[in-house]
């Protein structure tokens, strides 16, 4: 091979301008963020997309909503000092959403996978009955369309109904999930 490169000739240069082009493109391919599994090809979140999962877009939108949601809860605890701080708490849960909303979507991707679905009668059955009756049906009486539309602000109904049928998928896997675990006898005692 030494000697081949060190003979003068046509064909080794073009042999070795070939190898510095594949040298160079393998390099620039690498240096492109993404590199082949880029937007371009459909495998990296685009724009304003923070992650996929099982095809699903986590948005930066998303993660934003989450982060100030939970800074908010954590603010409440230090009083007068709340809006002082509130913008560091955001940052800090930034990257601890972007994390929790991967899990929660990695889990409702499974357990689509595993065949588990939320009908809508279950969805009305869990505004009517379960943790938001107090709030959408006081008394047993519903409170109305456009006022359940003014309580949830800027989410829509669909986007919020669609939120509780995905708590209520997580519920679900959760209960088979620990239906199926056991202690053993050896562990009990």
């Amino acid at each position: 091979m030494i000697r081949f490169l060190q003979t003068s000739g046509q064909t080794t240069k073009y042999i070795l301008g070939g190898l510095l082009l594949i040298i160079c493109a393998s390099m620039v391919i690498t240096l492109i963020p993404g590199g082949l599994g880029g937007d371009v090809f459909g495998g990296a979140p685009g724009k304003g997309i923070v992650a996929k999962v099982d095809g699903n877009d986590i948005s930066a939108d998303e993660v934003r909503t989450t982060a100030k949601q939970i800074a908010q809860q954590q603010a409440a605890q230090y009083g007068e000092m709340a809006s002082r701080i509130m913008p560091f708490l955001i940052q800090q849960e930034t990257q601890r959403s972007v994390e929790r909303l991967i899990a929660r979507q990695a889990l409702l991707s499974e357990a689509a996978h595993m065949g588990l679905r939320v009908s809508q009668d279950e969805v009305k059955e869990e505004l009517q009955h379960g943790r938001y009756a107090a709030t959408l049906f006081p008394g047993g009486n519903f409170i109305g369309q456009q006022e359940y539309e003014k309580l949830l602000g800027n989410t829509t109904v669909p986007k919020f109904e669609e939120g509780v049928a995905d708590d209520l998928l997580l519920t679900k896997l959760q209960a088979l999930i620990s239906g199926t675990a056991s202690v053993s006898d050896s562990v009990q005692s």
